[in-house]
């Protein structure tokens, strides 16, 4: 249980789908402040000219001096007070546009969460899996050293003999596939949580481990 409630909170941190969406909501926050700033801050333009004669030919005379880069700057501001309700209609939208990137978060994070919980659980029943296949195969070349060594005496047939050495091999066989399931199982517990072990590297599993051991202390010492 500590060590599920560990990887939700891992999940929660590191999960690429979640800080997309936590990303697209801050987004929508900015919107929605910048359109509630429209309300009672004024569009300010500022316009600047300048003409300037560079170089004239085909004509008599020159233009002034005073007149061969005349300049102008200009400064307007304009504060909408009637617009028909475009703007609260455009506040509101964004609003609901919030909310739903809210709920879909949630929605996330309930669906990320439950596939962590169960992959985890998967894992201990492959986990589980192994260690009875390892037995079995334990148990089938026990088998079949005891009946090898009863056909060697001549006590049973060779049909018997066949059969425990097929029994064997399927026993080894069984354990290896067991063994690659909980390979795959712990690939997909990773790929939940949002990275992979492998991967990190030597000091992003030291920061890992201590996490973890943080988080075992703190439920230690809560109990």
């Amino acid at each position: 249980q500590i060590l599920t409630e560990f990887l939700v909170a891992e999940a929660e941190r590191q999960l690429p789908e979640l800080k997309q969406i936590v990303a697209n909501i801050n987004a929508q926050y900015r919107q929605i402040k910048n359109i509630k700033r429209d309300f009672f801050l004024p569009d300010i333009e500022i316009n600047a000219q300048l003409d300037k004669t560079v170089e004239e030919w085909g004509t008599d005379f020159k233009t002034p001096s005073n007149l061969d880069h005349p300049w102008s700057v200009g400064l307007s501001a304009s504060l909408p007070i009637f617009t028909g309700g475009r703007r609260s209609h455009t506040l509101n939208r964004e609003k609901l546009r919030l909310e739903r990137l809210r709920i879909d978060e949630r929605d996330l994070k309930s669906q990320l969460f439950l596939q962590v919980r169960n992959n985890i659980d998967v894992l201990a029943v492959s986990h589980h899996e192994v260690t009875l296949s390892q037995d079995a195969r334990a148990a089938a070349r026990k088998n079949f050293e005891i009946i090898q060594d009863a056909y060697s005496q001549g006590s049973i047939s060779v049909t018997e003999l066949v059969d425990a050495q097929n029994a064997l091999v399927q026993a080894e066989q069984g354990a290896v596939v067991a063994e690659y399931q909980m390979i795959l199982d712990i690939f997909n517990l990773e790929r939940s949580v949002g990275q992979f072990h492998f991967l990190r590297s030597s000091e992003e599993k030291e920061a890992f481990f201590h996490r973890f051991q943080e988080s075992l202390s703190q439920k230690r010492h809560m109990e």
